[in-house]
């Protein structure tokens, strides 16, 4: 019987991974951090910034084989690591968008900008226990490091076109490295573009306030609020649900060996040498996959 493959090699699987586990979650908290900030959640803001940035950082070495169990949570730590990975690509200075008014513009360092969001999306701010302080050019900066971080988390001296079929956009780059594509083209996003979540804003109603009290049984302030038509979102007869990628990897261990899963066998063990993973997770993994090479 002949074995289905998911990945056409192991940069293919570094790829996935990477994406599901890192960079598909940093996208989400990025796209939260921006409303909260468009909503004045400020507080909230600078917590789901902290985890965009982190995420972003961490895909960009990973993917790249530099490992992230030291790193933690701190984003000065990761900037670093990145400098030295990316060289002449990573990410150098802030500029001014040119239709931005010059009295929302205060000039910061990434480093000074990266120790700010570090310190007040630290997670003690989910407690409240950490103080913050807005400024106008906060929300412009997180725009430009999520761009510009988002971009390299592919790996950069992979060759376009060698490792999966790209898309349509990637047509033309096919046979350069992504580091030449990317010193080429300023816009270029490996990844294409953030699958955002699209539909009407108005589904609880036209005011910030509705989306607290549409049906929300306990807390009553009309009617009205309760009688309305739900969205699938907040009750359906089917649940949305989805495995992690973790958990995926993990049991597909199950049914792999030496012989006829080698690129995910290779891809798992790179997966446990670069992210970071805590004793009990590590040491399953470790023992399932030995089991694995040893099947024939």
């Amino acid at each position: 019987m002949r074995v289905r493959h998911l990945y056409n090699s192991l940069n293919h699987f570094k790829s996935y991974a990477t994406y599901k586990l890192l960079v598909a979650p940093a996208d989400e908290n990025y796209y939260l951090a921006r409303w909260c900030r468009i909503n004045r959640l400020y507080a909230e803001f600078f917590w789901q910034a902290q985890q965009a940035i982190e995420k972003y950082l961490k895909a960009t070495l990973v993917v790249n084989d530099v490992p992230v169990q030291e790193i933690g949570h701190d984003l000065s730590r990761a900037f670093e690591k990145h400098k030295i990975a990316f060289d002449d690509l990573a990410f150098c200075e802030f500029k001014k968008p040119k239709r931005l008014t010059d009295r929302l513009w205060r000039p910061k360092s990434p480093e000074n900008f990266l120790q700010k969001i570090n310190t007040q999306g630290h997670p003690d701010s989910r407690y409240r226990l950490i103080s913050w302080h807005n400024s106008p050019t906060d929300l412009f900066m997180l725009d430009q490091l999520a761009f510009a971080f988002r971009r390299l988390t592919v790996g950069i001296n992979w060759t376009v076109g060698a490792d999966w079929k790209v898309a349509s956009y990637h047509k033309r780059y096919v046979g350069m490295t992504f580091a030449e594509v990317l010193r080429l083209r300023s816009q270029y996003q490996p990844r294409g573009s953030i699958k955002t979540i699209t539909g009407p804003t108005d589904s609880a109603g036209s005011r910030l306030e509705d989306s607290f009290y549409a049906w929300n049984f306990p807390h009553i302030r009309s009617h009205k609020d309760i009688e309305k038509k739900a969205p699938p979102s907040v009750s359906s007869v089917m649940g949305a649900a989805s495995n992690s990628q973790t958990f995926l990897m993990y049991e597909a261990l199950d049914r792999a060996s030496a012989s006829t899963h080698p690129i995910e066998l290779a891809g798992i063990r790179w997966f446990i040498d670069h992210f970071h993973l805590d004793r009990g997770t590590k040491a399953a993994f470790e023992e399932k996959l030995a089991e694995a090479a040893q099947r024939p």
